[in-house]
């Protein structure tokens, strides 16, 4: 019944939705009641269940769904989040700090040994190869976990003072608008196969952590279950992650080269013609973002000229505001 029921309402439910949430739910609570149905026993839940009337059962199945599809819609919802905890944001104060900058410790230790590593090539990238330059570092961007430095290698690419000066996370919310639905599609999937993996490692990690407290704090027969389940979890959880970084890295260079494909596109719809070299589409990025965000650019010349530019190549037309 309970089968039949979730075949309906998949369905009916958006598909990324029951591939990122609503199966790894349902998973994540079989376990949990098949651990509990071996401690109460399960001929004494098969005779419970036959106790109840036809209607009871419906009912009972029907709750069961819904709240099944509402812990999907809370995972879906809490992606940013769950990506925020791998990436390294966790705090700071307390442990949480200290955490972090042990984990940046660590990852700055493999940077220097693996410069040219993935994680790390956009990643404090010496501005000058000339040692007598003094070869100076931008900022510090090292990020706690090895998941964290790929997606902010993929923030700071079009940011970069060697490439096009976009604020990247600003810019992206109107860049995915415009960017073709074939490339939109390979995007979408690369996140989703990112939410995906990321899912099933958090989850695997709550039922660790609960079989652990469990074992603590209860009598549980037979034990061997519980502890087979939390080791489990936890192998589960370590090659979800690692899956999680393969999956970051395509999504990544998906994004650097959405910007790299498309940023005129944006422009063009904001009203606003390429500038020829890149040291004005510098200028102009950097403008844009101060207009639209603060509404004061430091430049605003730059704007006008390169609004009456496209205006010009559109007859007087343009697709801005």
């Amino acid at each position: 019944m309970l089968g039949g029921m979730l075949n309906k309402v998949t369905g009916l439910l958006d598909q990324r939705l029951v591939l990122t949430g609503l199966l790894p739910m349902i998973t994540f609570w079989a376990t949990v009641a098949g651990l509990a149905g071996g401690q109460v026993g399960w001929h004494n839940v098969e005779n419970r269940w036959n106790q109840f009337d036809s209607t009871a059962k419906i009912l009972l199945t029907v709750v069961s769904v819904a709240f099944l599809v509402l812990l999907a819609l809370v995972l879906s919802a809490a992606e940013g989040a769950i990506l925020s905890l791998y990436e390294g944001y966790w705090g700071d104060h307390g442990p949480g700090r200290w955490l972090a900058a042990a984990g940046r410790g660590w990852h700055k230790r493999q940077r220097d040994r693996r410069a040219g590593d993935y994680e790390f090539i956009y990643l404090n990238y010496p501005r000058n190869r000339n040692k007598n330059a003094g070869a100076a570092r931008r900022p510090e961007y090292i990020m706690p976990t090895r998941l964290g430095n790929i997606i902010k290698s993929a923030e700071l690419y079009p940011g970069d003072e060697g490439r096009y000066g976009m604020d990247a996370v600003f810019f992206w919310p109107r860049l995915y608008q415009v960017i073709p639905d074939e490339a939109r599609s390979s995007l979408d999937e690369a996140r989703t196969s990112l939410a995906l993996m990321l899912n099933i490692s958090s989850l695997a990690l709550l039922l660790s952590a609960g079989t652990f407290a469990a074992l603590a704090v209860a009598a549980v027969r037979p034990a061997a279950a519980f502890w087979a389940a939390a080791a489990c979890g936890l192998a589960i959880a370590w090659l979800a992650y690692r899956s999680t970084l393969g999956a970051a890295r395509v999504y990544g260079e998906l994004v650097r080269s959405m910007y790299d494909l498309y940023r005129g596109d944006l422009l063009a719809k904001l009203g606003f013609a390429l500038p020829k070299t890149l040291a004005e589409e510098r200028t102009l990025w950097q403008n844009l973002s101060q207009q639209m965000y603060r509404r004061v650019a430091e430049t605003p010349r730059v704007l006008d000229a390169a609004r009456a530019k496209a205006a010009g190549a559109a007859g007087g037309r343009t697709d801005g505001p």
